[in-house]
């Protein structure tokens, strides 16, 4: 991936509404323009405008198009970049935009389940299958790196295993489920 198609991904996915309409494209598959203005309504006067940037991103495909009926479909991806990249000034100010982005929606999601959890809006067997732990570890900058690749293949063999479930139809209760994982040097005396 080559730096203007990095760039324009991580700018595409730095508006929350445009994350939000990717997300929905991403669980639901295939949904109509009308579709995502009923599920992503801030999105509803800028909506064309949104899918544009998606699509100029190579972040989503449009499917069909008859008339005024247009069908859109998001392209799984992860955006990935060579290490000579990562000193870049414009590479770093996407990056920092996508992370400030990224880091209160993940805020805002586990805002939201503590809510929903506490309200009894789950069944009990997701409430029993839900985790939530945090761990303050002592690492070198080598074990960091080691331990986000063990978490990263954890992760992309469950995805792999339910890809393949959803492709056979399977009818087995299934959600979305949010997974985050952020570990980086911290200093708990340290006040802002």
């Amino acid at each position: 991936m080559d730096k203007t198609d990095i760039l324009r991904r991580l700018d595409a996915l730095a508006a929350p509404v445009r994350r939000d309409l990717y997300d929905v494209l991403l669980v639901r598959g295939d949904l109509s323009s009308s579709d995502l203005r009923r599920l992503v309504p801030e999105a509803k006067t800028s909506l064309a405008y949104e899918l544009s940037r998606l699509q100029d991103a190579g972040l989503i495909d449009l499917v069909e198009h008859i008339g005024r009926h247009k069908v859109w479909r998001a392209v799984a991806m992860t955006i990935a970049w060579d290490d000579a990249l990562r000193g870049d000034p414009d590479l770093v100010r996407a990056l920092n935009n996508f992370e400030r982005v990224a880091t209160t929606r993940r805020a805002e999601r586990m805002h939201r389940w503590l809510q929903e959890k506490m309200s009894g809006a789950w069944p009990s067997r997701w409430l029993d299958s839900a985790m939530s732990t945090d761990f303050l570890l002592q690492l070198t900058p080598a074990e960091l790196s080691e331990l986000d690749e063990a978490i990263f293949e954890a992760v992309d063999a469950v995805r792999k295993r339910s890809d393949a479930r959803r492709q056979t139809g399977s009818d087995d209760e299934q959600s979305p489920v949010f997974v985050c994982a952020m570990a980086f040097p911290f200093d708990p005396t340290a006040r802002s």
